[in-house]
C-alpha cells in the first residue's frame, strides 16, 4: 500500500512539472506542490512542503539549484562548477574546472587540483587515521597512522618513517635525524647540529649548536639549560621543580 502511494506522488508530480513546463503558469498545490516563476525570468518549483526544490535560470534553461532538505542542497553555476552540502555542515562537494573536492567530517576527505604547470595532484585523509597524496614529484606520502608510512616535507619535517608508532618514528629536519624507540621514552638525535639524547623521564640532553643546551634528570624535577650560545651573553638557567629555578643572561 505505502509503495503505491509513493508511486502515485510521483507520478502526480511529475506530471504537475510537464505541465508546468509546457504551459509556463504560476500553479500552487501546497504543501505538495508549487510552482512560480521568478523576476528573473527563471521558475522555481517546491514540493512536499519544501523538502524539494529547484531553481533554473530560465522557463526552459537548466538547473540553478536543487535540494532535497534537509539531506543535500546543490548550486550549478552557468560555467558547470559545481558545490554541494550535504548532511550540513559535515558533508560538503565541489567541483570546479580545476579542482574539485569531497569530504565528510570527520571521516574522510578527498581533494583533486591541477597544479599551475597543468599536472594532476591529489590527496585522502580518512579516520582512522590515513593519509595518501600524490603529485608531480617524487615526493611520498603515504600513511596509515598507528601501522606505518612514510611522509616528505610534512609540516615543518623533512621526512617521517613510522612502524606501529608509537613503537619506531623516524624523523628528519634540516639534516638533523632523530630515531625514537617506545616514543617518547628512548630517543637518539644526530646530524650537523649536534647530538642529542634521553631516556625519558630519567635523564636526556637536548642539544643543537650555536642555539642551545639542555639537561633534565627525573623530568621536569631538575632542569639545566644554556640558550641563545651564538650570543656574546649566553642565558644559563636551572630549575628544581616546582620549588626554585634560576635564570641568568649579561648582567
Amino acid at each position: 500500500m505505502a509503495r503505491r502511494v509513493a508511486l502515485g506522488l510521483l507520478l502526480f508530480l511529475a506530471a504537475a512539472n510537464t505541465a508546468c513546463t509546457s504551459t509556463r503558469k504560476d500553479v500552487a498545490l501546497a504543501p505538495l506542490w508549487t510552482h512560480i516563476r521568478t523576476a528573473g525570468g527563471g521558475r522555481e518549483v517546491e514540493a512536499l512542503a519544501g523538502i524539494v526544490r529547484t531553481r533554473h535560470r530560465t522557463i526552459e534553461g537548466p538547473l540553478r539549484e536543487w535540494a532535497l532538505r534537509p539531506f543535500v542542497k546543490e548550486s550549478i553555476e552557468e560555467n558547470g562548477d559545481r558545490d554541494a552540502g550535504f548532511l550540513v555542515p559535515l558533508g560538503k562537494r565541489r567541483v570546479h574546472a580545476f579542482d574539485s573536492m569531497w569530504r565528510l567530517l570527520p571521516i574522510v576527505r578527498f581533494e583533486r587540483s591541477i597544479d599551475p604547470e597543468g599536472h594532476p595532484k591529489w590527496s585522502l585523509i580518512t579516520l582512522p587515521l590515513t593519509y595518501w597524496a600524490e603529485d608531480n614529484t617524487a615526493r611520498v606520502t603515504r600513511a596509515v597512522f598507528p601501522f606505518g608510512g612514510v611522509l616528505e616535507k610534512f609540516v615543518t619535517f623533512d621526512r617521517i618513517e613510522f612502524a606501529l608508532f608509537p613503537l619506531y618514528l623516524r624523523t628528519v629536519r634540516d639534516g638533523q635525524n632523530s630515531i625514537s624507540f617506545l616514543w617518547p621514552i628512548f630517543n637518539w638525535t644526530y646530524g650537523p647540529h649536534g647530538t642529542s639524547y634521553r631516556l625519558w623521564p630519567i635523564f636526556g640532553r637536548l642539544r643543537h649548536a650555536g642555539r642551545y643546551d639542555k639537561k633534565f634528570f627525573l623530568w621536569p624535577f631538575f632542569q639545566w639549560s644554556v640558550d641563545h650560545l651564538n650570543t656574546p651573553t649566553p642565558e644559563r638557567s636551572w630549575m628544581l621543580w616546582p620549588l626554585v629555578g634560576h635564570k641568568v643572561r649579561g648582567s
